[in-house]
């Protein structure tokens, strides 16, 4: 927060800054809405919110280290203290830094306990970090408090991947045979299957299930499955479910293991 040189906006008061920021906001120029935000913050340190918007600002336009920089101080100025650490998770786990991004997740949590996106990305973090069975909890406590039952849906697929990684394949193998005895298999089911086809190294028969899910009635479950990281890694080591896998841009996850 520390300004350097020359003042940009010399006798422009920190509303107007504000205001000024927020036009630059909706006509797109990012650079200076951030710069005129910062100037409002230097001008009256009482403006709450501001260093976490600029953050965001900074985020979303892939400037991850200007936005890591915004984000470490709106949480030193208690700003949006929950959303700031989440996102920095996000970016540590673009470095690939887990250990750092599962303590900004755990920090989100602390913070705002009964945000199931929160305990989610901790749980997806941990099982990037090759501790499948330590995931488990936090993908429950995103259960707990999801936000509609997709949401709960994808994380007890998210569950079984992590039960599969972590050598519990025999027995998620049991549950998809009574699922299946039951009548016919979910979205998620099904490429619950399609994973345990690949773990046994049945590309085809994992294919035709992948394809299956695809026409099913759930795009959006299909998506959330499709983005599991598991299966990236799948696309890459087997080109021929590149094409079943493939999703439009618009439906690829925001979480950056990539």
């Amino acid at each position: 927060m520390d300004a350097e040189g020359p003042d940009p906006y010399p006798g422009v008061a920190a509303p107007d800054l504000i205001k000024q920021a927020l036009l630059d906001e909706r006509a797109g120029n990012w650079q200076e809405a951030a710069d005129r935000f910062l100037a409002a913050k230097r001008r009256d340190l009482r403006y709450r919110g501001i260093l976490f918007r600029v953050g965001k600002i900074l985020y979303d336009r892939r400037n991850f280290e200007s936005a890591e920089e915004a984000f470490e101080r709106a949480i030193a100025f208690g700003e949006n203290v929950e959303a700031a650490n989440f996102y920095r998770g996000l970016i540590a786990v673009r470095r690939r830094d887990l250990p750092a991004a599962t303590r900004f997740f755990e920090e989100a949590v602390k913070a705002a306990p009964f945000v199931s996106d929160y305990h989610y990305y901790r749980g997806e973090t941990l099982r990037l970090d090759l501790k499948p069975k330590e995931s488990l909890p936090h993908y429950e406590q995103a259960v707990l408090l999801a936000r509609n039952e997709q949401d709960a849906t994808v994380c007890h697929f998210k569950m079984r991947m992590a039960r599969i990684e972590g050598a519990e394949g025999s027995a998620v193998s049991e549950e998809l045979a009574k699922t299946e005895a039951a009548g016919p298999l979910s979205v998620d089911w099904l490429m619950t299957s399609a994973a345990l086809q690949l773990r046994g190294g049945h590309v085809d028969e994992a294919r035709q299930l992948i394809l299956q899910a695809r026409e099913g009635p759930a795009p959006g479950l299909f998506a959330s499955c499709v983005n599991d990281f598991y299966f990236h890694d799948a696309a890459k080591k087997y080109p021929e479910l590149a094409e079943a896998l493939h999703l439009e841009l618009d439906l690829q996850v925001p979480f950056p293991y990539q």
